[in-house]
C-alpha cells in the first residue's frame, strides 16, 4: 500500500502561526495520509552550543504546548502521525501521543542513549523508521 506523507520539517523557522496554518491546510486540503513533524525538546542535546547556527536554530524551537496543539489538529483531522524525534525528551514526549510512526534521523544512528531510550519506551508494536543518509555522487 502506498502512503502519502506530508513532511513539515523545520521550514516553519519557529513561526508557530505559520506551522499551525500549514498543518491545518495539510489536514483539511490534501490527500496526505500521514503528517510528519520533527520534534526537538532539549535543544542542547540536539546541537552543541559552539555550533555557528546554535542561537538562530534554538530560537525556532516550539514549546510542548505548541506541539500538543499541532498534534490535536492532526488527530482531529483523522490523519496518521509520524514523529521524527531528535532527543531523549522528545522521545518521551512524542511517544505519549501514540504516533503511528516514529523516525530516528540518520545523524542519530550512533546515539546509543537515544536508541536505548526508544527501545525501552515503545510499549507495543510501533513502526520505527530509520532514515539512511544518502551518499553524495561525485
Amino acid at each position: 500500500m502506498i502512503r502519502l506523507i506530508a513532511e513539515t520539517a523545520w521550514h516553519h523557522e519557529g513561526d508557530f502561526s505559520f506551522m499551525k496554518n500549514l498543518v491545518s491546510k495539510i489536514v483539511s486540503e490534501t490527500t496526505a495520509d500521514i503528517v510528519k513533524m520533527h520534534i526537538t525538546i532539549n535543544f542542547d542535546e540536539y546541537m552543541d552550543p559552539s555550533h555557528g547556527s546554535y542561537e538562530e536554530l534554538k530560537s525556532m524551537i516550539f514549546s510542548r504546548d505548541q506541539w500538543k496543539e499541532l498534534i490535536r489538529i492532526i488527530r482531529k483531522g483523522k490523519k496518521e502521525i509520524m514523529l521524527l524525534l531528535n532527543d531523549i525528551q522528545a522521545i518521551e514526549f512524542g511517544l505519549s501521543f501514540n504516533p503511528e510512526y516514529v523516525e530516528i534521523h540518520s545523524v542519530c544512528l550512533n546515539d546509543i542513549f537515544m536508541l536505548k531510550k526508544l527501545k525501552n519506551s515503545v510499549k507495543k508494536k510501533k513502526k520505527i523508521i530509520i532514515k539512511k543518509k544518502k551518499k553524495k555522487n561525485n
